[in-house]
């Protein structure tokens, strides 16, 4: 029988500029590990404050899913999607798109290649759901 710590954590890469909505992504998906059933993968966070880190981080260790604002220095958010999936060693990475613009970053996000776009003000229980779907976790 596997000890749950011999399993790897899940990685969630948060890349924002803004480090309060960084640090309420990162809280609100650290809130989700007590909700996962005993035995389950925990949700570990990584964060980076821009889009260049944030494909460093991507391609020094394993990262099951990307939550990037479209609107970040370096390398914009857009950049970021269409770089990782362009990449065959990136292209089925699960991510989800965050920005304050409406239509237009929806439109571009998913375009670019994002599974689900989310609106700012990020309502955390919309967050924990995507995250959950994305990732296809069972919650208690």
């Amino acid at each position: 029988m596997v000890a749950a710590t011999d399993i790897p954590p899940l990685r969630v890469l948060v890349v924002d500029d803004n480090p309060l909505i960084r640090e309420s992504v990162v809280v609100t998906i650290q809130r989700m590990n007590s909700r996962l059933p005993e035995g389950a993968r925990k949700l570990q966070v990584l964060e980076a404050e821009d889009g260049a880190t944030a494909w460093d981080r991507i391609t020094d260790r394993a990262v099951d899913l990307v939550i990037a604002d479209l609107y970040i220095p370096v390398l914009s958010g857009l950049r970021l999607i269409e770089r990782i999936r362009a990449n065959p060693a990136t292209a089925a990475l699960r991510i989800l798109a965050i920005s304050a613009s409406i239509e237009d970053a929806r439109m571009a996000s998913l375009g670019a290649g994002a599974d689900l776009f989310l609106q700012k003000p990020i309502r955390l229980v919309e967050l924990a759901d995507a995250v959950s779907r994305l990732l296809k976790l069972e919650t208690l």
